[in-house]
């Protein structure tokens, strides 16, 4: 069970650069995409600055800002042909302006992307978001998703891992879902992702940090950036029959 649950916030991770909130619609709709990381830009000459907010804890107290760590990338705006060229450390990416008040709006990757992004987002508040972009087809194939230790694949959306079913929804907006099933026993589990370029994100890691019995001493935002919602009620039903499951296997 807890290997799923590793998996799941492995493939979240992998989401930005292969390792909602409060924010303001340009144009473009959350539920197109899944959005892997948010922060502030600035347009500079061949190049935009990245930045993500500030969420860190000093002498018991959480300290929050917009403007933390920064990333500059070369990049090349073209309004004639609609498109962006960013500049990462292993390669160009190109991405297709989607919009009608350039360069604000969606941009969709023209080639391979970086990692598993292949969108990015400009809003008119100064954020920028980097996006997977919707797939229905093979969730496995579509986002690359790992698999580890047992699990093995069922179908395209399905995994198994020692009698437990897993069945992987397309991403949406900050949230992942997925069914975990054994037997007649269904349970729905969303993981949400929390984004340090929202102060309300960072206050709510910082909560589970300190509400968190097995805590590090020191709060580190990545720990906490994704809420795990589920029943806790259907999950522990859900432990029983997978543990009675075995024992009829035995």
């Amino acid at each position: 069970m807890k290997r799923i649950f590793q998996m799941a916030l492995a493939c979240i991770g992998l989401a930005f650069f292969g390792c909602s909130g409060e924010s303001t619609n340009a144009g473009s709709d959350d539920s197109e995409y899944f959005i892997a990381e948010v922060g502030s830009y600035k347009l500079e000459q061949n190049a935009l600055l990245f930045t993500q907010g500030l969420c860190e804890a000093k002498d018991g107290k959480l300290v929050w800002s917009k403007s933390g760590e920064s990333s500059r990338f070369p990049a090349q705006f073209d309004e004639s042909n609609g498109t962006l060229r960013l500049s990462f450390n292993n390669g160009d990416v190109q991405f297709g302006y989607i919009g009608n008040s350039f360069p604000i709006g969606v941009f969709r990757g023209q080639s391979v992307a970086l990692g598993n992004i292949d969108g990015v987002v400009l809003e008119k508040d100064n954020a920028l978001k980097f996006v997977l972009f919707k797939k229905d087809n093979c969730f496995f194939e579509d986002y690359d998703f790992p698999l580890s230790g047992d699990a093995k694949r069922i179908d395209c959306n399905t995994a198994e891992d020692n009698g437990l079913l897993t069945k992987y929804l397309p991403f949406e907006g900050n949230s992942m879902k997925m069914i975990v099933s054994v037997g007649k026993v269904s349970c729905n589990i969303e993981f949400k992702r929390r984004y340090s370029y929202y102060e309300q994100d960072c206050k709510d890691a910082y909560n589970d940090f300190l509400k968190d019995s097995s805590a590090a001493k020191t709060f580190e935002f990545g720990n906490y950036q994704s809420q795990v919602i589920q029943d806790e009620e259907c999950m522990k039903e859900l432990r029983i029959e997978l543990f009675a499951k075995k024992v009829r296997e035995e």
